[in-house]
């Protein structure tokens, strides 16, 4: 579901725990694990905790702020067994009332993933994908940008890329750009990147969808900046 404003979020997590109970229901699992602090997650944790089945939560006692915050900290209190990834975040859960003997700190699972994904040159990562904008030179540096609405201030979303768009442009340094997800705001902040590229087609910029998980650290490899908003 596109998100255009902020009522849509609830629906998107009506129809994921509608979903997912009929999966539960189906398969009927010992354990769910759930990671991070998206509607998804909180739809598995709200299905698992109601059915009498074991919830793990990777991730949690993170403290960003706005809505991400919020929803991390209801999959905690709905999981029964913590898995986070920093002696910080094991502390928030103790302080949120989680028993000890329930909290495990194991680290950042995405940095073993990461570690593991062979070096390959960027020339030919960017060869599997095709995306929009002007080519770019990858003998010459690089940033990689990132900017997904805040769900808390879905409204200025337009004015929020335009700063981005301009402070890149004005760098005057290549950009691949990933397309912001689909949460609310997204309509406003999509719409205003395609009026920039139109506006804007001598730019250094190339915009793309995504990228799997393994190129993705390739292109993080070589990126001489990375630029990442919104939660």
């Amino acid at each position: 579901i596109n998100q255009s404003d902020q009522s849509r979020m609830d629906e998107v997590l009506a129809k994921t725990v509608l979903g997912f109970s009929d999966y539960v229901s189906e398969i009927k699992p010992d354990m769910i694990v759930v990671h991070g602090d998206r509607t998804e997650p909180l739809a598995g944790a709200i299905v698992g905790s109601l059915n009498n089945i074991l919830v793990s939560h990777i991730e949690g006692g993170e403290v960003s702020g706005t809505v991400d915050e919020l929803i991390r900290h209801a999959i905690t209190k709905l999981s029964h067994i913590h898995f986070p990834a920093t002696r910080n975040a094991a502390d928030v859960l103790r302080k949120l009332g989680e028993s000890a003997d329930k909290i495990f700190w194991v680290g950042c699972p995405a940095l073993d993933l990461a570690h593991e994904v062979p070096a390959e040159p960027i020339s030919s990562v960017m060869q599997r994908y095709h995306g929009v904008g002007n080519g770019l030179d990858f003998s010459k540096p690089f940033i990689l940008v990132s900017q997904h609405p805040v769900t808390t201030e879905f409204k200025d979303a337009r004015e929020q890329i335009e700063q981005t768009l301009q402070a890149v442009l004005s760098s005057g340094i290549q950009a691949i750009w990933l397309w912001p997800n689909v949460d609310s705001g997204s309509d406003a902040l999509s719409k205003r990147i395609r009026e920039f590229r139109e506006e804007n087609n001598a730019a250094p910029m190339h915009f793309y969808r995504n990228f799997s998980s393994e190129d993705y650290v390739n292109i993080l490899r070589e990126a001489s900046c990375i630029k990442h908003l919104g939660i």
